[in-house]
Order: C-alpha cells, then structure tokens, then sequence
C-alpha cells in the first residue's frame, strides 16, 4: 500500500510499511551544548571554534572576541575573551578566567557556574561573572541567584574570594557592554568583517572566468523569488529563479542573506550558457543533516556530455561528476569494479572526496570548493580553504568541452522529464554563496576566496 504526502506544494510517494522497532538503528551523537555563535574568536589552545560545534566536556579557551554557548538545559552563555571556560554538563560549568554573561530561563533553574572554587546557582535570571586569580566579581542584572551564604537580586552585585569572604560591591554593569551587544550578533566586529566581505565580494564579481557568481546578499524587495546574479557587469540572462527555496540569514546573520534549501521541491533555477574549458565550483554551505543518498550543491539539469553534478553523498563525501560520451561498444548497464563508473551507452566518471562532514558539524557555515581540470588530467576537492582529496582523469573518462545551461542550486529537479515522479535530492540546510568559474582555480586562490569569506 502506498500514500501520497503534501509538503507545501511538494507531494512525495510514502511506501505504507511496518517496522519493528527493534530493528530501527536510532542515530545519537554526543555533547552538553553547542556553539550558536561567533565573533572575532582566536582561540589559544589552536583549536577553531565555529558556529555549529558541539561541545561534550570540553574547554573553550578565547584569546580574544566571543562567543555564545547554548547548553541543552536551556542556559546560555556569552564567553569575552581573553577567557577560559569548561563546560562540565548541561547544566554546569566553571570559568577558569575571563568575563562572562549567563541568561538562564526558567526551564533551566538550577544551572551552575562554579569560578574560583565559589558556586553560583541560579534561579531563574540573568547575571555576569568577572573572574580572575584574586576574586570573583559577580552582579545580577535580573531575577535572583543564590550563593553559599547569601542570595542576590536585580541590581547586587559582590566579590568573592577563595578563602570564602563575600563582600559588596557597587555595580559594574558598564563592564559588561560588549557582551550585551553580541547578543543580536551585530557587533562593531561583525559589521567590520561583513563589509570587508562586500568590499571582496565586489571584486571577485569583476573576475573575467566567473560564469556564474550568486552571492545572496539580499532578496529584492516585492520579488523574493528572484535571485540576482553577482557578475559584473550585470547581466539579467544570468539572474536566477527561487522555486520554493527561501531567503533566510546568512554568514553575518541579518546583515546578509542565504538561500534554504529544506523542502523538497526547493531549488534556485539557473541557466549558464557557453563552452567551457575548465570548472571550480566554490560554495559557502551551512548543512543541517544529509538526508539524501545525493545531496545537491549545483547539478546541471541532464547530465549530457560535459554536464557537471556537484554535490554531497550522506556520508558526507564530496562529489563531482561529469558525463561522458563513449561511442565505443561496452556492455550495457555494467558498474566497474570500483561502483563508482556506471559504463553503458555512455560512462559517467565521479570523483570522490574523504569523509568531510558529519552530525556533529550540523549548522555549521564550511567552504567547499571542487576544480576539474582537463587539461592537465586533474580533479581536487578543498573543505575550508585546503585541498582534501586529487584525482587522475583516466582516458576514458576525458572530455574536453564542458557546459551547464539549465542547471539548479541545492537540488536536482530533471524539469524536462516526461512525468511527473522527481528524484529528492534537496539540501537540508543552506547555501550563502556560490561561485562558478570557466578556469581550474589554484590552491592558493582557493584559499584566499576561503579567508575572505570566513567569518
């Protein structure tokens, strides 16, 4: 027995099967928090720290910026550097140094920073730790907390040092303003990286081996379903159509836009035409989950010769793909030993990447960045700005002349099949920005587009 499902305008085929639930393997993954944010972090221990992360009983130790933590208790709190933080449990943790601001609703009552030996339990509020050597300074900004000897409310503040003694103090609410302004993710900071960010975006856009460039900074205003191409000078053939993807934050929050790929049917619908000699493809991606067995990044509508696919294998693979025409007698419908080449009436070639994501790195923005190059027999994938993985272009799998035309970003609809049934192949998370060039990119140009973009 089979049923149809409707998700937005989207209806997908639903096989009516039951299963034991013995037999469902559940997927888990480890952590007492995560990462929701970032702002000009350096961290000492040489370990990066992104949006995203989640974090198990680890230390986060900030040489400068900052950082909010949103612990699974519900509690969250936003680390000044320089700072050093463990985090014990959902509902514990101890700064070793440095400035923090706790916000704790009531759902998670209860929670505890413990600095300098002296533990702080709160009760339901919002209050600020200054911890170093000598003393804790701590001051409730509302609601109330609760100390060994003594509870404090909105407006009371005090020092506590090691030996015990809690005294007084006068409010030093002022101290604690720049981690009040990280909380809209709109810092001095932020803004300085996002317009460094545009000043680099407007360059890369005077690039003569763009073919395509789709920056999402922003949806037009009255027409959210079109999504303006980044190429100058401006060329109107380019622009592409949102189909049910949506504009959300991107990189820099509300500063600027992403596009989200989480419905099925979402897609941006784009046509790139021409004879190329050469692809690098370049994305910013935030990935929720990998859902799929494919998972779309750009994928050409029909796969003719030349034809790139690019996308992400669920368990977390990176891929391109470029089909090729064989005209020479093979047997039809053969996998080589690999299963990696399907050798019919034609021969597709994918080239695959390690392993470069999994659950743990869901939310988090990565750049992703894959060149084929035939002239010089060679494919390479990059993650973050570093080549991860390079390939040989066999003989026969060789192409010379490459195209797009009609392709789509995060899916693969096959708009031009005669019926109706579609393979999903949607992204579930984000793409912030994509580039396309007519030019095997360098390493070192790679990494700078990469650097450029971080946040």
């Amino acid at each position: 027995m089979a049923f149809f499902i409707g998700i937005g305008s989207d209806r997908i085929l639903i096989e009516d099967t039951t299963v034991d639930e013995g037999e469902i393997e559940l997927a888990t993954a480890e952590g007492y928090a995560v990462v929701h944010g970032t702002v000009g972090v350096e961290i000492s221990d040489g370990k990066a720290i992104r949006s995203g992360d989640v974090l198990g009983a680890d230390t986060v130790a900030l040489e400068k910026g900052s950082v909010r933590i949103d612990f699974f208790s519900g509690a969250q709190i936003y680390l000044e550097g320089p700072a050093e933080l463990e985090v014990r449990s959902a509902w514990e943790a101890e700064l070793r140094s440095g400035k923090m601001r706790a916000n704790v609703p009531p759902a998670a009552r209860g929670f505890i920073v413990e600095s300098n030996g002296r533990r702080i339990v709160d009760l339901g509020t919002e209050f600020g730790v200054d911890t170093n050597a000598e003393e804790v300074k701590v001051e409730v900004f509302s609601g109330k907390i609760e100390l060994e000897d003594r509870e404090l409310v909105k407006g009371e503040a005090v020092s506590l040092t090691r030996d015990g003694k809690t005294t007084p103090i006068g409010s030093s609410i002022e101290s604690f303003s720049s981690l009040f302004s990280i909380a809209s993710g709109l810092s001095d900071s932020t803004k300085a990286s996002f317009r460094n960010w545009l000043k680099y975006s407007d360059e890369l856009s005077r690039d003569s081996r763009l073919i395509g460039y789709y920056p999402f900074k922003e949806k037009i205003a009255g027409n959210e379903y079109w999504v303006p191409s980044g190429i100058f000078p401006e060329d109107g053939e380019l622009d592409g159509a949102a189909v049910l993807a949506e504009w959300v934050d991107g990189r820099w929050g509300s500063l600027k836009g992403a596009m989200e790929f989480r419905r099925p049917g979402a897609r941006v619908r784009v046509n790139i035409p021409g004879e190329f000699s050469a692809f690098t493809f370049a994305c910013w991606a935030r990935i929720d989950s990998l859902d799929r067995r494919y998972n779309a990044l750009f994928l050409a509508d029909s796969f003719q010769q030349g034809e790139p696919h690019w996308q992400i294998r669920n368990d977390g693979v990176l891929m391109i793909g470029i089909l090729v025409d064989d005209d020479r007698p093979k047997n039809a419908q053969m996998l080589d030993a690999s299963r990696q080449n399907y050798r019919g009436p034609w021969a597709n070639r994918n080239y695959f990447s390690p392993s470069i994501w999994d659950m743990s790195m869901s939310g988090q923005w990565l750049h992703l960045a894959s060149v084929y190059d035939p002239a010089n027999r060679r494919v390479a994938h990059y993650v973050e700005g570093e080549m991860v993985s390079e390939h040989y272009i066999e003989d026969d799998y060789f192409v010379e002349t490459l195209k797009i035309g009609n392709g789509e970003i995060g899916n693969w609809g096959q708009p031009f099949r005669k019926d109706p049934e579609f393979a999903i192949r949607n992204l579930n998370g984000r793409i912030g920005e994509l580039a396309i060039f007519d030019a095997a990119l360098t390493g070192a140009e790679i990494a700078q587009i990469y650097s450029k973009g971080r946040e």
